[in-house]
């Protein structure tokens, strides 16, 4: 795959120099990003039990590809509102218990499910 790259024109800045890697064709990636998949009903974001547990969330990844879940992401909803603290891929089809923080009582019905929320785009970018 790296023998199909090619080196693009180099853009300068004081004493850097980005070299960019150009793909000859655009792909779709190998992996489906956690929100679009709690949009397109393919991923489930749930308490591990009916008592729930501050620091873990419960996810059934339903696709047929790897599932991207990136760091930082707030997830609204539940027991609480809760922040990912580590990017994870998980495979097709497994459900994965999923490292999180809270980050204050979630206001409204836990029977809407979770959804994801980037609220801080410059510390998810990190």
């Amino acid at each position: 795959m790296l023998g199909t790259l090619t080196i693009g024109t180099p853009a300068h800045h004081h004493n850097l120099t980005f070299f960019p890697l150009l793909w000859p064709e655009t792909r779709e990636p190998s992996y489906t990003l956690l929100s679009t998949a709690i949009d397109e009903g393919l991923a489930v974001v749930e308490e591990v039990n009916e008592s729930g547990s501050v620091p873990n969330l419960a996810v059934k990844n339903k696709c047929d590809r790897p599932l991207l879940i990136p760091r930082a992401r707030f997830l609204i909803g539940a027991k609480q509102n809760r922040v990912i603290n580590i990017t994870v891929l998980v495979a097709a089809g497994v459900k994965f218990v999923l490292p999180v923080s809270c980050v204050e009582a979630a206001a409204g019905d836990i029977s809407h499910g979770i959804r994801v929320e980037v609220l801080c785009p410059t510390v998810a970018a990190e």
